[in-house]
């Protein structure tokens, strides 16, 4: 089998890297993670922090939520768990601007939404890991480095360097799950921007009056969220897809091997197969 030196990882290898946080994998080994800090509120807030496709000051930083956190509601006749975040980098007065991530309850389509809900609506600041925000927001930093040792992630090229492979760190769960939004999930440019709160420029393209609607300093009035709830009734169908059915994709299920020689399938098993397909599979 050949080994890349360098690979995205998949977002099951994401998810099963969080799942083993406090198992097998301990951030507090990590020197600058307290030891005293609670691994399953590590745990619980990767699992936030990729599901809202956020960032960490969202979520352990300055703008991190406090309470009225989540909300169970039916979102086009379907029960979803509503997760209202503080969008960092906006520019408002408060410099942030409500978003509204959602995912359906069923545990078909989103094995973490009964967990995170019975957690944040228990818990006042679940993810505060130290007093200070930026000390809170360095520990979970750190945690999740921790966890993701030797997975690293593409950045994408600016006007000063190509792309270039990092470390999987905590904004590398950000670009994932964006990734899996986009590519498995058929979320359209205004679908990111108003889960992920993404204002990239080869995103979305927003004509200049309507642009200025994506800054309203929106509250968690009633009103507020009906408008996060409405917006999310424009993606949430897309996220109706069997949890299963995404993750056991693979590309070789998508070959047509009745057009591939026995040598041209004996050099893909030996390089890149991640199962082995025998003739007629």
């Amino acid at each position: 089998m050949r080994t890349l030196e360098y690979r995205l990882p998949t977002p099951l290898e994401v998810r099963q890297r969080i799942e083993a946080v406090g198992d097998t994998i301990h951030p507090t080994e990590n020197r600058r993670v307290a030891r005293d800090v609670d691994e399953y509120q590590l745990q619980v807030a990767m699992k936030y922090q990729y599901l809202v496709a956020g960032r960490v000051s969202e979520i352990a930083g300055k703008y991190q939520p406090g309470t009225d956190l989540a909300y169970p509601v039916y979102i086009n006749g379907k029960e979803c768990l509503l997760l209202p975040v503080k969008t960092a980098k906006r520019k408002t007065e408060e410099g942030w601007s409500l978003r509204g991530p959602a995912v359906p309850f069923d545990k078909r389509y989103e094995p973490w939404a009964e967990e995170l809900w019975g957690y944040l609506q228990d818990n006042k600041e679940p993810f505060r890991f130290a007093e200070k925000d930026s000390s809170s927001k360095r520990i979970l930093e750190a945690a999740i480095t921790h966890t993701f040792q030797g997975l690293h992630w593409l950045l994408k090229p600016t006007s000063k360097r190509g792309s270039k492979w990092v470390p999987f760190k905590s904004h590398s769960l950000r670009r994932c799950r964006t990734l899996m939004l986009q590519v498995f999930h058929k979320f359209e440019p205004f679908d990111l921007l108003f889960y992920g709160g993404w204002e990239d420029e080869d995103m979305a393209k927003t004509p200049s009056g309507m642009s200025h609607y994506l800054y309203v300093e929106l509250d968690q009035s009633p009103y507020g969220l009906l408008m996060l709830l409405m917006q999310a009734e424009n993606f949430i169908d897309k996220l109706m897809v069997p949890f299963n059915e995404i993750h056991d994709r693979i590309f070789e299920k998508h070959i047509i091997w009745d057009r591939v020689s026995p040598a041209w399938r004996e050099y893909f098993n030996a390089n890149y197969s991640t199962v082995r397909l025998n003739e007629g599979s």
